[in-house]
């Protein structure tokens, strides 16, 4: 593992899609109606304070950086094997956070939103980062 050898701009560049993903897939007119409604939300219940992004965005880095490393270790280096590592992080990630969901009763369609949204970014990422060296 050597953070030397990543690419800080496929790194930035990652962190940004990310972000971007979750403002597009959190949007009113993609699933944050959904989203709100089966959390039980409200427009107004939303915070509109910086503290969520920024640590979204925190997480988003953190997030980034694993995945790098684990292209690194995996010898990740084209379209296919990027695709590949995104999606078994996906599946691990999904299966972690389905396991919440049965411990705090969570529905079935939250789940997917969320699991979905995370699946979508770490398949990006696997593959932006293995192409982007």
């Amino acid at each position: 593992m050597n953070f030397a050898a990543m690419n800080p701009w496929a790194v930035l560049v990652t962190v940004l899609v990310t972000m971007a993903v979750g403002f597009v897939w959190y949007s009113p007119s993609v699933l944050g109606n959904a989203w709100m409604q089966h959390r039980g939300l409200k427009k107004e219940d939303m915070n509109s304070s910086a503290g969520p992004m920024v640590g979204t965005m925190v997480l988003a880095v953190v997030s980034v950086l694993v995945c790098a490393l684990l292209v690194q270790l995996a010898g990740a280096d084209d379209l296919l094997s990027g695709l590949g590592l995104g999606l078994l992080l996906a599946v691990l990630v999904s299966a972690r956070i389905g396991t919440n969901y049965f411990f705090e009763g969570g529905r079935l369609v939250l789940f997917g939103i969320t699991a979905g949204y995370h699946a979508v970014t770490l398949v990006l990422a696997g593959a932006i980062l293995a192409l982007w060296r």
